[in-house]
C-alpha cells in the first residue's frame, strides 16, 4: 500500500541505515521486519491488523508504536 511503501521509503529505510552506523545500537537492540503476506501466522500471533505496523517488544512485552513515522521519532521510541 502507498502508507506501506512511504514509510519503507523514508523512515524505516533511514532507521535502518542510523543503525547500521552506530555498532553501540546493535548491542543494545535488533530490527526486525516481517512480511505479513509471507508470514501471516506470525502477524495473526502478534495481532497485526494494519499497515504499516511497529511494534517495540521488550522482556516479553510489546507495545504498538502510534507516532510519526520519521526516523527521529522512532528512535525516541524505542530509547
Amino acid at each position: 500500500c502507498g502508507h506501506c511503501k512511504n514509510f519503507m521509503n523514508n523512515g524505516w529505510k533511514e532507521l535502518i541505515e542510523h543503525y547500521n552506523r552506530n555498532k553501540n545500537l546493535q548491542n543494545v537492540f535488533d530490527i526486525k521486519q516481517i512480511s505479513c503476506t509471507e508470514n501471516k501466522s506470525i502477524c495473526d500471533k502478534i495481532g497485526v491488523r494494519g499497515f504499516p505496523t511497529v511494534l517495540l517488544t521488550v522482556s516479553g512485552i510489546t507495545k504498538a508504536y502510534a507516532g510519526d513515522r520519521s526516523k527521529d521519532d522512532l528512535l525516541k521510541f524505542i530509547s
